[in-house]
């Protein structure tokens, strides 16, 4: 199983904001998801940093394997020793790019976009372009963005005789609220 980051930011650019360019995390989480025919596994993470800049509208992620918190404990222990090699493989890491960002919009916002950029887990890369939502209302910038991650994508061997207990596929969701510095 496999957990991986990614969300992203929008924001106003006007001359006020100009000023302040880059935005960094306030609050959020990044949940991963697997549902099998046995069991279904879920993790919290809250322990990330993330940034964004405006100015080129880069966008990184840095996410502790450590910090995922499960429900039960031996499920944490299997997916920090077993899975994720959390002692060698320590941070799961994203750094990409968002699009189609309009130049200058005011007031209260809803926007759909993209972001694509190169996900690495266990020091394995692999291109993602995913959909992102953002809303704006005053000071507060809230991104959500959910996909799904293959654990094989990644070099993470599921064992045969876990294989109804563990999907192929997990789902991450990752929501952020950024703020200016």
């Amino acid at each position: 199983m496999l957990i991986i980051v990614f969300a992203t930011i929008w924001a106003t650019r006007s001359e006020t904001a100009e000023a302040q360019n880059i935005l960094t995390l306030q609050t959020g989480s990044i949940t991963f998801f697997s549902s099998a025919p046995l069991e279904d596994i879920q993790a919290v993470n809250t322990t990330f940093t993330t940034t964004i800049n405006l100015s080129d509208s880069s966008v990184m992620f840095t996410v502790p394997i450590e910090g995922f918190v499960f429900p039960k404990k031996l499920m944490q222990e299997h997916f920090n020793e077993q899975y994720m090699e959390s002692e060698k493989y320590t941070t799961a890491r994203f750094l990409g790019k968002l699009t189609h960002l309009p130049q200058k919009i005011t007031g209260a916002v809803d926007l759909q976009t993209r972001v694509k950029g190169i996900l690495t887990i266990r020091d394995i890369s692999r291109t993602i372009d995913e959909p992102v939502s953002f809303t704006m209302a005053g000071n507060n910038i809230a991104a959500i963005c959910e996909f799904m991650v293959r654990p094989a994508d990644y070099g993470i061997k599921i064992p045969k005789m876990l294989i109804k207990k563990i999907a192929e596929e997990v789902k991450v969701t990752v929501k952020v609220i950024y703020s200016s510095r």
